[in-house]
């Protein structure tokens, strides 16, 4: 769901005063305390501060003090189970979205279709900002955006933004920067429980369980959960079913063996495409908004993951991780259908004879072998890995039943990856990397032949037919690449730590992008360079602010190509650069009001002609106030506004452009024990605005919703 859904430019209103006064405020008090000199900060009364986390921006997260990535050498933020449970976000895409320089780009306004831009991607950012979960890199061999509806809320230990940084960890696509979920594990010991129910606005209504526990040298935890909603407009639907589990055998053997894990999941979702709107409706009334011009479209995803591995644990000798996902995913869907009356194939027939199927297959397997060792006192880390992946695509188009034409696509990969981190000082931490990486790709355009044979009489008699598909294109494309990153960071005093790094990425052309490619479509190149400077005076404030260049050669992208005259993916003919600040603080005032802010500023522009990327805000701001009135009680209150964009299909910058929005969310919570009742509100101002746009189509986002949710952990 890319340009080929053929979207317009927003024309929507600006933010309203009252969310804008909202947000100045709390922006600007969080920022601002960032200057402020230690004296100022006043700990809170009971000596706690802000909980303490610990930054990996590794696959594997390694407890104890001595881990040596501790300290990253880029911009890294980390969300931990406490801040999620507390937000105001009701998605994965909405937590997310309020952390510095990272934009929401949704079509429907649920995590279905939504995707994360870091550090300016644009429309690009499916392609270009890896979403990894337990390690394992969850973005598709095509076009499709990472499936963050997937990985429930609930579930979710922490979460790592690694802005520019990654690609030697996590290989090609690691351009603008890299998610990094981390679920919760079972343990073994006592048995928990954890169940929750909501209810909302446009028909949203869900249930979820998980249990877990353990005996012995085995823990496991089974998990599912259901979701439905309406949606705001029409036929945008949207069910979801979800089922998984997970077995780990912590053995105490010879040979180093420490853990054997099996996971699988299974989810299943059904959807309807509402379509873009002429951009006239965001000026008018909300059932116009609300409208569909498409009320037939809908698509189907069926996905399953079976994942194994172990884990030797050595002690100083080192730890080496072994590892294996099998994931297949089947995905129907109808675009643009328009019922033929004069037909006498009923409608479902007509649907099922127009309806396009993904079938596709990935493979992955890995070793990575750590060491972390003391030298002077200081903690020392090397990563040694080699990864190896395969994959197929299947698209057949026209039907379900005698698909014509049929897309076929096979990948090969492997790679192998060093990356060391030392630390020869105190206080001193520096980092280096690189990464090779091989990758196969196999195209075919293939065609149905009915195979039928006749007799060489008049007339002919049928004698038999043997259906194939023939292959009417193919191509074979080979790269191989190399990534790198070189990073350091200097804890100067207690409060400050100025670091930087440089790193080189690579974005590789994915299946879909190889079937509608141009005649020369190359593999893109970056760098990406940024400092910045961590200050954390007490324990209840933190500040971060960075400075990055990025500099990116041949960037893919979907443009008119003159030799087909039809759009086609090609590589950009100008080199583009984004320059960009980011600032992110947060500040417990008191020990029952938390105050955080982020801002970030972007210029992402094409060098020779000197224009714009199409959806990249120039200026992003969040910010959000906790407060803990009474026992039990906790409201939350967070405003998002992003500034104006370009239109998705406007490279010369010469239409208009996209309007700014403002969206404040709020929720009030009270926990006893396991207990715990949330009632909120959702866009409190009833902003009206879309996040995509391309040639004057727009897609509405939702307007003011509420909901209550109760939660119970045993």
């Amino acid at each position: 769901m890319r340009k080929t859904m053929a979207v317009r430019r927003h024309q929507g209103k600006g933010m309203c005063p009252n969310a804008f006064h909202a947000l100045a405020w709390a922006g600007a008090t969080c920022c601002v305390l960032a200057m402020v000199d230690q004296p100022a900060m006043a700990q809170a009364a009971d000596g706690s501060g802000l909980p303490p986390v610990t930054v990996t921006a590794n696959r594997d997260v390694v407890d104890g003090p001595g881990a040596a990535s501790s300290a990253p050498t880029n911009n890294v933020t980390v969300i931990g189970e406490e801040a999620i449970r507390r937000s105001t976000a009701t998605s994965l895409a909405e937590v997310l979205a309020t952390e510095a320089n990272l934009n929401l780009h949704s079509f429907y306004g649920n995590d279905r279709y939504a995707n994360i831009d870091i550090r300016g991607m644009g429309d690009a950012a499916v392609s270009n900002v890896l979403v990894v979960v337990d390690g394992e890199v969850i973005n598709e061999n095509d076009l499709s955006a990472a499936d963050l509806s997937t990985v429930p809320l609930s579930q979710i230990s922490r979460i790592e933004v690694i802005r520019g940084g990654g690609s030697v960890l996590y290989g090609p696509g690691a351009v603008g920067g890299v998610i990094s979920i981390t679920t919760r594990r079972p343990e073994p010991g006592q048995t928990r429980a954890d169940a929750g129910v909501k209810m909302g606005s446009f028909g949203t209504r869900s249930v979820r369980a998980a249990l877990e526990g353990g005996l012995g040298q085995f823990a496991g935890r089974l998990q599912a959960g259901h979701a439905t909603t309406d949606g705001y407009r029409d036929n945008s639907a949207l069910h979801t079913d979800q089922v998984g589990g997970e077995l780990r055998w912590l053995p105490r053997m010879s040979m180093g063996l420490s853990e054997v894990y099996l996971k699988a999941s299974r989810s299943k979702s059904r959807n309807g495409f509402p379509a873009g709107l002429p951009a006239s409706v965001l000026d008018g009334s909300e059932s116009d908004r609300r409208a569909t011009r498409t009320p037939y479209d809908f698509g189907t995803v069926d996905d399953w993951k079976v994942s194994t591995g172990a884990i030797f644990d050595w002690q100083q000798a080192g730890r080496l991780a072994l590892s294996y996902t099998h994931r297949d995913r089947q995905n129907p869907f109808l675009m643009g259908f328009e019922p033929l009356p004069l037909l006498d194939d009923p409608i479902e027939q007509q649907m099922r004879d127009k309806t396009t199927a993904i079938y596709s297959r990935r493979e992955d397997m890995s070793a990575r072998y750590e060491v972390q060792w003391m030298w002077r006192d200081l903690p020392q880390a090397l990563t040694l890995g080699g990864e190896w992946g395969r994959g197929r695509y299947d698209r057949d188009m026209n039907g379900l039943d005698e698909p014509d034409p049929r897309i076929v696509g096979r990948v090969r990969s492997r790679a192998g990856l060093a990356d060391l981190m030392l630390s020869p000082v105190s206080g001193v931490k520096l980092h280096a990397g690189v990464r090779l990486d091989q990758k196969a790709v196999l195209h075919q355009d293939l065609s149905h032949n009915d195979g039928c044979q006749y007799t060489p009489t008049l007339p002919p008699v049928l004698i038999g037919c043997t259906p194939h598909y023939d292959v009417r294109a193919q191509s074979v494309r080979r790269w191989n690449h190399r990534s790198a990153e070189l990073g350091a960071s200097w804890r100067v005093s207690p409060a400050w730590e100025p670091f930087a790094s440089i790193s080189r990425h690579v974005r590789q052309p994915n299946l879909d992008e190889m079937t509608l490619a141009g005649l020369d479509l190359r593999p893109q190149r970056g760098q990406t360079r940024e400092v910045g400077i961590r200050y954390t005076p007490t324990p209840d404030f933190s500040a971060t602010l960075t400075a990055f260049m990025m500099n990116i050669t041949d960037e893919i992208y979907l443009g008119y190509d003159d030799h087909f005259a039809q759009d086609r993916n090609r590589n950009y003919d100008w080199p583009t650069r984004r320059r960009g600040l980011e600032l992110d603080a947060r500040w417990r005032v008191l020990s029952k009001l938390t105050l955080r802010g982020q801002w970030a500023h972007v210029e992402p522009r094409f060098e020779v002609i000197n224009t714009r990327v199409p959806l990249v805000p120039s200026d992003t701001v969040s910010a959000a106030v906790q407060w803990q009135p009474g026992a039990g009680w906790q409201w939350t209150t967070s405003a998002r506004y992003v500034s104006k964009r370009m239109d998705g299909n406007d490279w010369s910058n010469t239409a208009p452009s996209l309007n700014p929005y403002t969206v404040v969310d709020t929720v009030v919570r009270y926990e006893r024990g396991g207990f715990e009742l949330s009632t909120g509100i959702t866009n409190l101002f009833d902003e009206v605005y879309t996040t995509k746009a391309y040639s004057q189509t727009v897609y509405p986002m939702p307007g003011r919703g509420g909901y209550v949710s109760l939660n119970l952990r045993y």
